[in-house]
């Protein structure tokens, strides 16, 4: 299980989606067992008790997008909406707490709402505090939600944007920070692009040499990625 909790948090890590330091795994067997023993261990014990699942994921995103949502929905309303067609085959919405509903709260009350709203949904945006998402059996599917979640609010909060432009005071200083320190173009120095028109030729061997670039290309970004399957077509 430990194997499993560094795993993942080393795949969150790895995708950029989640600060480090906020990373949570906690799994229920005969007792629970979690990969940071902090004073969040009774919360996360209390929702053991209280939900169908296995395995809770708590984590911070590493980017703001899924907060500045909450604070930009309607005041009455306790859930995202995505809108776009792909994110909503497999999310009809995600739920959320407010800051104002959980500060000051004991852990126990802030328990009662977090299982309120996982009642139904796999995933819970808490305002500036975290997402926590569930894996009814393996650590992957609270992986997967998490994961889920982030991309789902980074492609709401884009499209968002589009329509109504900023709202909140300080979102565009922290959407020009994200556009310079977040989005980072690959280092393509050391790839060697082969001139068209592509056809077969000595060089490659047997193969196109469109074929032989598209593996080479494929394998530099395996390697970037940590990922040790290799597609090596015949």
């Amino acid at each position: 299980m430990t194997d499993d909790f560094e795993k993942y948090s080393n795949k969150l890590l790895r995708d950029r989606t989640a600060l480090p330091e906020s990373v949570r795994f906690y799994r229920l067997d005969d007792v629970v067992t979690a990969s940071k023993q902090d004073e969040w261990l009774p919360l996360f014990a209390e929702l053991f008790s209280q939900l169908n699942v296995t395995v809770l994921l708590f984590a911070k995103t590493s980017l703001p997008f899924a907060d500045f949502l909450v604070e930009r929905a309607d005041p009455q309303s306790n859930k995202l909406v995505p809108k776009d067609s792909e994110t909503k085959v497999f999310l009809h919405d995600i739920p959320f707490i407010r800051e104002r509903e959980w500060v000051g709260k004991s852990k126990t009350e802030l328990a009662t709402m977090i299982v309120h709203r996982l009642n139904d949904r796999k995933a819970v945006i808490i305002q500036n505090l975290g997402v926590i998402a569930t894996g009814g059996v393996t650590v992957e599917q609270a992986f997967i939600g998490f994961s889920t979640i982030c991309h789902t609010t980074f492609v709401k909060y884009l499209l968002d944007l589009l329509v109504e432009g900023f709202k909140l005071r300080g979102e565009e200083r922290h959407f020009s920070d994200f556009k310079k320190s977040w989005l980072k173009l690959p280092d393509l120095s050391d790839l060697r692009f082969l001139p068209g028109p592509f056809e077969d030729n000595a060089e490659c061997g047997e193969r196109p040499a469109l074929a032989q670039a598209l593996v080479r290309a494929g394998r530099r970004r395996n390697a970037e990625c940590g990922i040790k399957y290799d597609c090596n077509p015949k």
